[in-house]
């Protein structure tokens, strides 16, 4: 994910954290190591696939 702000492109990562019980997911945004916030999705607003081990 890449984001601009006043000309400078910085990435940004998101790492999310699927919970199948409740049916959301929380999507955490990472910047250079900076935890920068997070947000509550729906799992069926997300493309998810699960793997079983």
């Amino acid at each position: 994910m890449v984001s601009s702000k006043a000309g400078e492109v910085q990435r940004i990562q998101p790492r999310i954290v699927p919970d199948k019980e409740s049916g959301l997911s929380e999507v955490r945004f990472w910047h250079e190591d900076e935890f920068l916030g997070i947000q509550k999705v729906k799992n069926s607003d997300l493309n998810l696939v699960y793997f079983n081990f």
